[in-house]
Parts: structure tokens; C-alpha cells; sequence
């Protein structure tokens, strides 16, 4: 069963593109063993909603490093290339070894412990612009380089510790446990 995200959620969706008609509504797929959808209150909706409709994990944390990196090699703002890769969470080492977070066991944002699951394989889609909807594969190739024959990853996938209520902001203090 699929269930709207909010009112909100689809203005944020089409304003992402002009190609998107206003009616647009981003949806989230339950299984056919959830419960009534009549019976699902805010609270059940909340947890159900954070484990739906992802790839390997809930959040997706990049670094600046890696970031300015790819940026370097394909001439493009470090803006333009995060945008790419569509993260949840970029975060500042003040390291600049780009990958870095290849090394990481655990992080704090905010208060809220995270674990990393996984590297997060990336395919074709960071080719597209995601402004203009043009395929240019310089940051895929760029990012197969820089990987020097490894699997094509960058970033890693994070999964909740916790179900604390806390708002993540930019300048949220990190604290990250590595390997």
C-alpha cells in the first residue's frame, strides 16, 4: 500500500524541477502485512516510514574531502558535484583525505548515533545534472579513477541508532568512531 509523505514533502518535490507537475506527491510503500491504513497513526507512520522505499540504508553521509576531490578532477564546483550524488549528510573532517569515510565504524550527528552498514556503489545517475537533466559522464569516470579499479563507491550508508527526536542542522557537532 503506498501512503502520501505530506503536503510539504510534494512542494519539495515539485520544486525541484519545472518538469514536475504541481499534482505530484511523493508516496511510501508499505508491504500488504501492515496494518488497516485507517489504523496507522502519525507515530506508527513515522517508524514505518524509516524503513521504506531506500537502497541499503536510510541516510547516505559524503565528505567535503571526497567531494572537492572529484570536484578537482572534473572542474566543477564542490556544490555541483555534491549535488550528484544526492546526500543526506555531508560533513567537514578539516582532514582533506578525500574517501575518508570509507573508515568509519559509527557517527554522532547532533546526538543521534548512526552506524555505518555499507559503502554506497554508485551507477550512471551521477552523470546527470540534476539542474538541467543533462548525462555527462566525467564524474562517473573521474570517480572510477580515483577509486583506482575498486568497486565505483563513494559515501556510506547510515541506519539510525535511535528513534530520539532531534533537528540535524548545518554546524550539528559530529563525532565519528573510525576502523
Amino acid at each position: 500500500m503506498a501512503y502520501p509523505c505530506g503536503i510539504e514533502a510534494s512542494k519539495w518535490l515539485t520544486s525541484l524541477h519545472p518538469t514536475f507537475p504541481q499534482s505530484s506527491q511523493i508516496l511510501r510503500l508499505l508491504s500488504e502485512s501492515c496494518e488497516n491504513s485507517t489504523a496507522i497513526d502519525d507515530k506508527k507512520m513515522a517508524t514505518l516510514q524509516n524503513s521504506t522505499f531506500t537502497n541499503e540504508a536510510d541516510y547516505l553521509l559524503i565528505t567535503w574531502a571526497s567531494v572537492n576531490a572529484i570536484a578537482e578532477a572534473v572542474n566543477l564546483s564542490a556544490k555541483e558535484v555534491a549535488k550528484r550524488f544526492r546526500p543526506n549528510f555531508i560533513i567537514e573532517t578539516f582532514t582533506n583525505i578525500p574517501f575518508e569515510e570509507d573508515q568509519f565504524l559509527k557517527i554522532d550527528i547532533a546526538g543521534i548515533p548512526f552506524k555505518v552498514t555499507s559503502k554506497c556503489t554508485r551507477c550512471q545517475m551521477i552523470s546527470i545534472d540534476q539542474e538541467s537533466g543533462e548525462k555527462d559522464p566525467k564524474v562517473l569516470l573521474a570517480l572510477r579513477d580515483a577509486r583506482c579499479g575498486d568497486k565505483i563507491t563513494f559515501g556510506v550508508y547510515l541506519k539510525r541508532l535511535t528513534n530520539q527526536e532531534i533537528e540535524i542542522s548545518e554546524g550539528s557537532t559530529v563525532i565519528i568512531e573510525r576502523k
